[in-house]
């Protein structure tokens, strides 16, 4: 079994986690995304669903025990202090192993926008993308 221990970087103004290595295109904030669409099936993450204390090993695990990559597009509220305050998961691939799930998570807990860099309630979309160390 392979596990990726987690490391922050900065990227365009934006604080943010990067698995086993920097992805291709670093995570930036991005213009202003549209909210997404919001239903009562929507799975919505928020402060409530990060874990408390270091970040650690957060490769979904389903994807590692099958030696699987993947990637996952989020759609992020940005808070007051430039903190996301809830994402969703817009995309995910494959679909089943958690990568989207795990990407909120990640950026609810370590992702924040430098004062200027940001408006309070915007939306910003991120695509990220998991690599297992080989």
């Amino acid at each position: 079994m392979k596990r990726v221990l987690l490391g922050v970087g900065l990227a365009c103004g934006l604080a943010t986690a990067a698995a086993s290595r920097q992805p291709e295109a670093p995570p930036a904030l991005t213009p202003s995304a549209p909210p997404p669409v919001i239903t009562e099936q929507t799975r919505v993450y928020t402060q409530t669903d990060v874990p408390k204390g270091p970040l650690g090993d957060t490769y979904p695990e389903r994807a590692a025990d099958a030696d699987i990559e993947g990637m996952a597009v989020i759609n992020c509220q940005v808070g007051d202090d430039g903190g996301l305050t809830r994402c969703v998961v817009e995309q995910e691939n494959p679909k089943g192993y958690g990568f989207g799930a795990a990407t909120a998570r990640i950026f609810l807990k370590s992702a924040h926008a430098q004062p200027g860099n940001f408006t309070a309630g915007d939306w910003h979309r991120f695509t990220y993308t998991w690599t297992l160390n080989r």
